[in-house]
């Protein structure tokens, strides 16, 4: 793109053109912006606690947490296939998103 963020055609990154620098606090700074916009976009769900315990799973504080994808059983069909195209591009993001990723989904 010539200019850039300056003319890029997507809304959300209006503003993007106008930064001098890109650092951590300026990815700081665009996360909580993006996070207001969610949140006025995405409702948060109001649920009650007895449901919301339903889902709790209680682990030890030392213990890490893993799922498979028998963890969701809706999982499935297309559903599947779309998780399992995410799940290797984003593993193809970095070495480092691929272990995590892997560990979370073995």
């Amino acid at each position: 793109m010539q200019d850039g963020f300056a003319d890029s055609p997507l809304r959300l990154n209006s503003g993007l053109g106008q930064l001098q620098t890109w650092n951590e606090q300026e990815i700081i700074n665009r996360a909580k912006i993006l996070a207001e916009k969610a949140i006025m976009v995405w409702e948060y769900p109001n649920l009650a606690e007895e449901t919301i315990s339903q889902y709790k799973k209680k682990i030890n504080e030392n213990e890490t947490e893993t799922y498979t994808i028998e963890d969701f059983p809706d999982l499935t069909g297309e559903m599947l296939d779309l998780f399992e195209q995410l799940r290797k591009r984003t593993c193809n993001l970095d070495s480092s998103v691929r272990v995590r990723l892997n560990m979370l989904f073995s």
